[in-house]
């Protein structure tokens, strides 16, 4: 009786996976409709969508993975950065320029040398918008290119003595510019800023910055601002090496110190790394050094620079410059070919 329940179960058993080898075998057999090749779901991609959009270069690298580093140094970029006339000594000739409550004028016999040094003075009053010594960097922006910004400042001796309109010595500003320290900052307003507020009818430098506006990838859009200076040993190092230095006789800073009555030099680099954190792979629009001092660059102070000086570290990496485009732009018109000599125009 036991064997003949047993042999019952195993003919069952083999009956029931018999009936599922089937089952399995049609629902793994293509249908008419069916592709029996079909091909593999697309991953999705690690970084932003996938898409090219219009102003960014081809030969761009995003995600940027590139490193800081000194490999080709230019010569000074900025021409009659000492106020006595010496030319920019590369093709691309950066020129400095002032916002409104800003006067730059050339004065004799104060500068480093005894000759002729830049007088900043920010003339705007307490309430004014920031009033900056300015250079546009757009045009020599390129990614991976790191920049060595040099140059000399003091106190203004000029105006200690300036009376108010009431003949009272003026420090409402603290006109003297004396221990206050002299602010260099850099910006770089993205094409993500570029379109959004273009989307809000502002101009680019109207950005808000609150954090919570989002850019062509879907993230928050990195602020143009308070962006920092490098004095990683890479520099040291690079540097040392072209100038056939030790790397201890440098002094690369992190900003400038207070003003006094002697000269003072600083040395500050922006890293390409920095650049491409805020640049976030949107294009850039605008690229600038500024110059300015006090709360806020308030009006009242006035101060000298000399021997400005912005150096290219990664001379043979191609300028982008403006790199972002807008994207609902006319095309601009193509330039018809020449005629090759001997045919017919």
């Amino acid at each position: 009786m036991a064997k003949k329940v047993k042999m019952s179960f195993l003919k069952m058993l083999g009956r029931f996976l018999q009936t599922m080898g089937i089952a399995a075998l049609v629902t793994a057999c293509p249908g008419p409709s069916d592709d029996p090749d079909p091909e593999p779901e697309p991953v999705p991609p690690m970084y932003g969508p996938p898409v090219t959009y219009p102003w960014i270069p081809d030969d761009i690298e995003y995600p940027y993975a590139g490193e800081d580093a000194v490999t080709a140094i230019s010569g000074n970029m900025v021409d009659d950065g000492d106020a006595d006339g010496t030319n920019a000594d590369t093709y691309i000739k950066l020129i400095h320029g002032g916002e409104s409550g800003v006067e730059c004028t050339a004065v004799e016999g104060l500068g480093v040398d005894g000759s002729k040094c830049w007088r900043v003075s920010q003339t705007g009053g307490a309430t004014s918008e920031w009033q900056e010594f300015n250079f546009d960097l757009t045009p020599i922006y390129g990614q991976g290119k790191s920049y060595l910004i040099s140059f000399k400042y003091k106190a203004d001796p000029g105006v200690a003595d300036e009376k108010d309109a009431d003949g009272n010595p003026n420090k409402i500003y603290g006109y003297k510019s004396k221990d206050v320290a002299l602010d260099v900052s850099y910006s770089v307003y993205s094409g993500d800023v570029k379109m959004y507020t273009k989307a809000q009818g502002l101009e680019y430098y109207d950005f808000s910055g609150d954090g919570d506006e989002i850019g062509v990838w879907g993230t928050a859009i990195k602020s143009p601002w308070s962006n920092p200076f490098s004095t990683e040993d890479v520099f040291y190092e690079g540097l040392a090496e072209a100038l056939g230095v030790e790397p201890e006789t440098l002094e690369i800073n992190t900003g400038a110190a207070k003003a006094s009555d002697n000269w003072k030099e600083c040395n500050l680099i922006i890293p390409s790394t920095a650049l491409e954190e805020k640049i976030n792979n949107t294009g850039v629009y605008y690229f600038g050094l500024t110059f300015s001092m006090g709360p806020n660059a308030v009006g009242g102070y006035s101060y000298l620079l000399d021997d400005i000086s912005i150096k290219d570290l990664n001379a043979e990496i191609e300028y982008f410059g403006r790199s972002w485009k807008d994207p609902n732009a006319a095309p601009e018109p193509e330039e018809p070919e020449e005629p090759e000599e001997g045919s017919e125009a």
